[in-house]
Parts: C-alpha cells; structure tokens; sequence
C-alpha cells in the first residue's frame, strides 16, 4: 500500500526562525557491557512535551560512528520527533567489527531498559516507547520489537527490572530475513557464522547456522501480541529490496497484527530527498499509536 506524504504542521518546539526544538546531550554512557561504553545522544524538546520518547538505532551497515548520528541529523529526525514533543534517545549499539548481531541486539535492549529505568527523569511513560531505525538499525529495531524479555523484579541490577517490550515500532528500509542461503565455502560460512554469535572455533555446522539466521530472521518472529509497526522503503531500493518491508508486513498480517507499508516512488537506499517528510509522517504515526498528548504553535520546521 502506498501512503503519500502528508506534512503534518502539528508541532511543538522552536518559536522562532532558525531555533532548534531541542537540547542535545552527546556521548551520555547507557550500558557497559565487558567494561566498554555504550554510548548515546539524547535530544529533549525545548517545547512542551508529550510524556512520550523515542529510541532511535543508529547503525548503519551494522556500524554505529558520530556520522551516523549527523545523518540522522541532516534528515531533520531529531527536530521531527522533538517539536512533536519527544524526547529522542539515540542509541549507538556498537559495531560487527567488535560485537555480533546478538551481542548488539542485547545493547539494544539495554538502551530500552535504561530509557525506562531513568523515565522519571524526562517526564516520559515508560510503557510507550516508540522504536525506530535505518537500514542495519531497522533490522534491529524490527528484532528487538518482535523478540521481548520480561523483566525480573528481583534483580540486582535495577535496569534489569524492567522489561524491553515498546509500544510502536517504525524501521525505514530494514533487512527482515538473514537467512542469505548456503555459503559456498567453509570460510564464508565461519564467517556468517560469527556475526550471527556463534563461536567458529566450535565448526558449527550448516543446519546450526540455518537454525541461527532463522531465529535472528524478523520474517520468522512475527506474533500476535507484537506492537503496532510502520514500515518505510524505498521502491528502487537495491540493497535491502522492497521485498524485505513486504514480506515483513505479510507476516505481520498474518499473525493479525495493525501494521503498515508505505513504499516511496523513485527512492533507493536511503534516500535524503523526501525523508524529513517521510520522517514527519512517522511521527504522526507515532503520536496516534502512542496515544502521545497533541503539541501544536508553531511554524513547521521542514523547510
């Protein structure tokens, strides 16, 4: 289904020409797994807020650099989300060349759990968490989405107590399914093998490798008590193609869950040229699923 781009003037933040909507911290610390920050920028609106947030997947490539986050940036992302209102957690999961899509799938929930640990602080609820991100960090905002781990209220740790379960989900141009097919060599099989968190020095065989793409593979996870997604793909899209967003939303269909496919015309991999209205209409979406307070006043700020 094709969804035009309708821009959205109900927004909440600068008041005057060329004042950003919101505050930024860089580089705050939210989890350190083995003794190694895990970093994020968090964008807080200079306007009223809607009682809601935003975490934001910076990973591109399954990479998560500073140019990452002034991509984000430069797609008018944060200044969306915050003159609607929310608070904008940027959440670096780390990168392949240190971590495997498991170990970073963890971080993800780590930044949940430290978001909704610390909700207090930002005058945000934490049961309404919307999750989104690009390419690589649509991936995981789909994985982590569809895969949900209670919390243990008699944990140590407090971050633990809490939950990873989000209320909405909005990956743009996302990998859906991992299951790439047989490698053709060993060498090319150890390797998948890894980044998929197994040990290769343990020769895990073909059928364990399958096993594993599959269980990492958002196409597979569909069920019916997921949120509520929003998918965003470009039709011209040839590094991740289209048929990730639609069979992604087949099976979501299927497993009777509200979902909704919006393919833009002419667009490849991420595209620069529409997305801060692509963008604008997400967090519409959001305010809607989120059931976040309506923030109106001022002029838009796409322009």
């Amino acid at each position: 289904m094709v969804v035009p781009c309708v821009v959205m003037l109900m927004c909440a933040g600068a008041s005057g020409q060329g004042q950003k909507p919101y505050v930024q911290e860089k580089n705050a610390v939210y989890a350190e797994p083995h003794g190694i920050g895990l970093l994020m920028d968090v964008f807080r609106p200079t306007g009223p807020s809607n009682g809601r947030a935003i975490v934001d997947i910076v990973s591109s490539a399954f990479n998560t650099e500073r140019i990452n986050i002034n991509q984000h940036l430069s797609w008018k992302m944060y200044d969306v989300f915050c003159s609607h209102g929310y608070v904008v957690f940027a959440i670096r999961p780390g990168s392949a060349s240190k971590w495997s899509i498991p170990e970073m799938q963890g971080h993800v929930r780590m930044g949940i759990r430290y978001v909704k640990e610390h909700a207090g602080e930002y005058g945000i609820e934490p049961a309404s968490l919307g999750l989104i991100g690009v390419s690589a960090g649509g991936y995981l905002a789909c994985l982590t989405a569809l895969t949900p781990v209670e919390g243990d209220p008699n944990a140590d740790d407090p971050l633990l107590r809490h939950d990873t379960r989000v209320g909405a989900a909005a990956p743009i141009c996302p990998v859906t399914d991992v299951r790439f097919g047989e490698a053709k060599t060993e060498d090319q099989l150890l390797r998948f093998a890894k980044r998929l968190g197994l040990n290769p020095l343990g020769k895990p065989t073909a059928e364990e490798v399958r096993k594993r793409a599959e269980a990492l593979s958002p196409v597979c996870l569909a069920a019916p008590d997921s949120p509520p997604f929003i998918f965003t793909h470009g039709k011209d899209d040839t590094i991740v193609p289209l048929a990730h967003s639609e069979n992604m939303v087949e099976a979501l269909e299927k497993a009777g869950v509200d979902v909704e496919l919006r393919m833009v015309d002419t667009a490849e991999h991420v595209w620069d040229a529409t997305i801060p209205e692509d963008i604008e209409v997400i967090a519409g979406w959001f305010d809607e699923k989120l059931n976040a307070r309506t923030c109106v006043g001022v002029e838009a700020i796409l322009d």
